[in-house]
């Protein structure tokens, strides 16, 4: 959806940075809490839905938590860096993550799921972060203005986690 739309814009700098940044703000506020709500949810999920043996594989989902984030901004950023003719630095930015994936991934595999998980997680952020640098060097999309429309929701799915956090210790919804 963002392809076409970012396309038909690509010739006016300030309309697709404006479309741009209106996109990540949505991408944000979807996918910041649907992820850092697997923080107190995850577990309680995996074993409600699944049962007691897939404990681990929720406790995975919990360090799974930025993947959600991170993957959607690497989407979001790609999608713009297409439109405007510079698709060459999609390869720098899944290179990035995925060395950053598999570098952790090895290294944190020795821990467990959980550790492998997180590892995971961190790529993800890792690609995140370094997609919307490239937006900035390539695009000119000011880092402030990208941070303004990134720390809401992030904020807001930290403060969501964080309140469900009792509650489900409280409810206890897996026994």
């Amino acid at each position: 959806v963002l392809f076409p739309a970012f396309s038909r814009i690509a010739e006016d700098a300030s309309r697709l940075q404006g479309a741009f940044l209106r996109s990540l703000r949505w991408v944000c506020a979807l996918s910041f809490p649907t992820g850092l709500l697997m923080i107190p949810l995850g577990i309680p999920l995996a074993v409600i839905i699944f049962g007691e043996t897939w404990r681990e594989a929720g406790e995975a989902l919990v360090a799974m938590c930025l993947l959600p984030a991170g993957g959607m901004l690497g989407s979001v950023v790609s999608e713009a860096l297409k439109a405007i003719g510079q698709p060459r630095y999609l390869t720098r930015m899944h290179v990035l993550t995925a060395g950053v994936t598999a570098g952790l991934v090895v290294a944190l595999q020795p821990f467990g799921l959980t550790a492998a998980s997180a590892a995971i997680s961190a790529g993800a952020a890792a690609g995140g972060v370094y997609a919307l640098v490239l937006m900035h060097r390539v695009a000119g999309t000011p880092m402030r203005a990208m941070l303004a429309e990134v720390w809401p929701p992030a904020l807001a799915g930290c403060l969501a986690a964080a309140a469900l956090l009792p509650v489900e210790a409280i409810v206890d919804a897996e026994s």
